[in-house]
């Protein structure tokens, strides 16, 4: 039996479509995922007459009994970032609900428990997608080495961290556990928000992203000079315009770091990578970068301990120094890169037409 349907919406755009066969909204969404994934696109979010639903129920609701239903779709970047607002949702629902509490109940700890394990299935997920280890991307993201994995891990130290503090839970639940557990679920959430960061660095174009490492390269000069200006106001005692200045500096190596991580997203094939592969003197780049996230990580500790005197020592000498390294392949990548990414931009041309969807008007089989 065959429905005239006329109500179907794709990012808002009315599709003229008629079903072959399907019987409910469960159907009709399969057949919709088929036919985007053949752009290599997603479905993000469904609503059926306006109203947002689990997909479980989509089975049961005729299709005689809708009168509109709306699928907005995008790319595997829009996947990605949909995924990371929920998961940074749910950090921000559980900190709340546990910021007032004096004690949690077994339901409670359960509840968390399971939450905790979605969001390991969904880290996992990214790891997968973005081709490196939960471990790596986590050196990568935050800027710190995780002592306790070993290279390539897929552990993750932030949700081991709030998992061992959950077991305390076990024991003791008061207050003074659950600010412990709080302080992990903050940097947990830190993490998730410079991961959003990452993945909208992935999706910006080739062209902004070497554009990001030219100015970077052009501005090392002047990166040096207010690394030293730093140290010196921090001499002075001009401790809170000397952190203001340095927190604008890291988040620019962060910045840096960032871009190239994404240009070797983008450049992989087969599992390979490209950019952090790339080598001076037998020296490759992830080498360098994971040296220079070891020095921001110093930077920190030092600002904890107050110790001026090391921390002078880090910024005007050994992070100018890891600056004249960078510099070296900062120049290999950017000419790499724009190589690489002439002959894709070419192949990019030819399948322009074949990546797009086929038409509005077709036949959505189950």
């Amino acid at each position: 039996m065959r429905y005239n349907f006329m109500n179907v919406f794709m990012n808002d755009q009315k599709l003229d479509i008629k079903l072959d066969g399907e019987k409910n909204i469960g159907e009709v969404y399969k057949s919709m995922s088929e036919w985007v994934a053949q752009a290599q696109k997603y479905i993000l979010n469904t609503q059926i007459d306006k109203k947002e639903l689990s997909q479980k129920e989509f089975k049961n609701i005729k299709i005689e009994d809708t009168n509109r239903v709306d699928f907005y779709v995008g790319d595997r970047i829009d996947m990605l970032l949909n995924c990371i607002e929920e998961l940074d949702a749910y950090v921000d629902q559980v900190g709340s609900t546990l910021f007032e509490k004096e004690s949690l109940s077994k339901d409670e700890m359960q509840h968390i428990k399971e939450g905790l394990k979605w969001c390991r299935d969904i880290l996992n997920s990214f790891s997968s997608i973005m081709k490196t280890s939960l471990g790596d991307l986590e050196n990568i993201i935050m800027g710190q080495a995780i002592e306790k994995h070993s290279p390539n891990s897929n552990n993750s130290m932030f949700l081991e961290q709030l998992e061992k503090k959950l077991e305390v839970f076990k024991n003791e639940h008061g207050r003074l556990e659950i600010e412990a557990f709080l302080e992990s679920l903050r940097s947990l959430k830190t993490f998730i928000n410079k991961l959003e960061l990452q993945i909208r660095s992935i999706g910006a174009e080739p062209a902004e992203l070497i554009d990001i490492l030219k100015k970077f390269r052009e501005n090392t000069p002047k990166l040096k000079q207010e690394l030293i200006d730093i140290n010196i106001s921090f001499q002075k005692g001009n401790d809170a315009e000397a952190l203001e200045n340095l927190e604008k500096v890291t988040a620019k190596f962060d910045f840096c770091i960032m871009a190239i991580y994404a240009i070797d997203y983008c450049s992989q094939k087969e599992g390979e990578s490209k950019i952090t592969n790339l080598a001076i003197n037998s020296r490759n780049f992830y080498d360098i970068a994971q040296e220079l996230i070891s020095i921001l990580k110093n930077v920190s500790e030092a600002l904890e301990k107050g110790d001026i005197v090391a921390l002078g020592d880090i910024l005007e000498y050994e992070l100018t120094e890891k600056l004249e390294q960078l510099d070296s392949y900062l120049a290999k990548i950017i000419s790499f890169t724009q190589e690489y990414f002439k002959e894709t931009f070419k192949e990019n041309d030819k399948l322009s037409s074949s990546a797009k969807l086929a038409s509005p008007s077709l036949k959505l089989g189950a």
